[in-house]
């Protein structure tokens, strides 16, 4: 029984990690706070989902998304991999003069770079680009403006995986 006992927490121990929790401390600087999560599927594949919501002056903002990635070197707990990711955001903008919605779809394509230290805390870091897709919606004036762009994504994320 002993024996079991001790191979099964030598296990344990040595299990890598199938779970990954960030944030990205720039955007909670800004206000905003947006947790990302990420589950090995197998070594060299990930999938995930992001959420955040803040606010400044008089919006409220908010965000949704999902993520997947493949591990090119290396391997969920550290290692360069290639991934997509589709994010909805919204900002909803009032005070006394405005009544504005905003809604942005971003779907985007990376690279990351992603280490996971021993005691579980991890970095992981996002270079991509992203197609922007702008719906804003005016509601006093009662017009709607679209609008699209190519931006770079690039986040540095903190967090810890177990």
């Amino acid at each position: 029984m002993i024996f079991f006992f001790l191979l099964h927490a030598q296990a344990e121990e040595n299990a890598s990690p199938q779970f990954s929790v960030t944030v990205n401390p720039k955007q909670i600087l800004n206000t905003f706070g947006e947790v990302s999560v990420e589950y090995a599927l197998a070594p060299n594949v990930g999938v995930g989902g992001l959420a955040g919501f803040g606010t400044a002056d008089s919006e409220f903002q908010y965000d949704l998304g999902i993520h997947g990635r493949y591990y090119i070197l290396g391997d969920f707990t550290g290692g360069i991999s290639a991934g997509g990711q589709f994010v909805y955001f919204n900002i909803i903008h009032r005070n006394n003069n405005d009544n504005v919605d905003g809604h942005f779809l971003y779907p985007s394509t990376f690279l990351s770079g992603k280490y996971v230290f021993d005691i579980g805390f991890t970095i992981d870091s996002l270079l991509g680009v992203t197609y922007t897709t702008a719906i804003v919606n005016d509601k006093q004036l009662d017009s709607t403006i679209v609008n699209t762009d190519w931006d770079i994504l690039f986040n540095v994320n903190l967090g810890w995986s177990f």
